[in-house]
């Protein structure tokens, strides 16, 4: 009967870099890929919710002092704009909420895990067109499979990497051919508008 012993040794230089990997990314980028930077963001920035919902509640106040039989109406009427007039709110609360999560650079793609959505890796190749996220605010990577949202301040973050993996790897280049992308996301234009 053979018998078989652990031998300890040096881990590959890939699953050595694999320690640095968000956990929520292990299971989705290819083991081969060193990571190049990792942008993540957990908080919500609750300064600009402080500051609109000041600026909301200051506008109200105003509106008091001018017109105070407003606040005689019945609630169910009031309730109709009061909604309205908070929906900014809402929809900004709704962006910080779903904009957390973690970014991963690798010079072949991004490994993508936000609040919201499963993480996926996205080859860079594969990527077809980069469009604006106009609602929630970031980006969608469109590939032949779907789409990857990456929220507005993963997007900033993770610029400078996605550049310097550029730099190192050369053009990125769609298997459809030339990568659609206004914004300069992943291939930089001249006058490219921020994200």
């Amino acid at each position: 009967m053979t018998r078989l012993r652990l031998v300890a040794g040096e881990k590959p230089p890939a699953a050595a870099d694999r320690d640095a990997w968000p956990p929520e990314l292990r299971a989705v980028v290819p083991l081969d890929l060193a990571v190049v930077d990792v942008a993540r963001v957990e908080r919500i920035d609750r300064r600009a919710l402080a500051m609109v919902a000041g600026l909301l509640v200051g506008l109200l106040v105003f509106v008091t002092l001018l017109a105070p039989e407003i606040w005689r109406e019945p609630w169910a009427r009031l309730a109709g704009p009061l909604a309205v007039y908070f929906a900014p709110l809402g929809l900004l609360v709704v962006r910080e909420i779903y904009g957390r999560g973690v970014v991963a650079v690798t010079a072949e793609g991004l490994g993508v895990h936000t609040f919201a959505r499963p993480a996926a890796f996205v080859r860079y190749r594969a990527v077809r067109r980069v469009r604006r996220a106009r609602l929630l605010g970031g980006l969608w990577l469109e590939t032949a499979r779907g789409r990857v949202f990456v929220p507005w301040r993963l997007a900033d973050a993770a610029r400078p990497a996605v550049a310097r993996a550029r730099a190192a790897g050369g053009r990125i280049a769609s298997l459809a051919g030339e990568i659609d992308d206004p914004v300069g996301f992943l291939v930089e234009r001249d006058g490219a508008d921020p994200t």
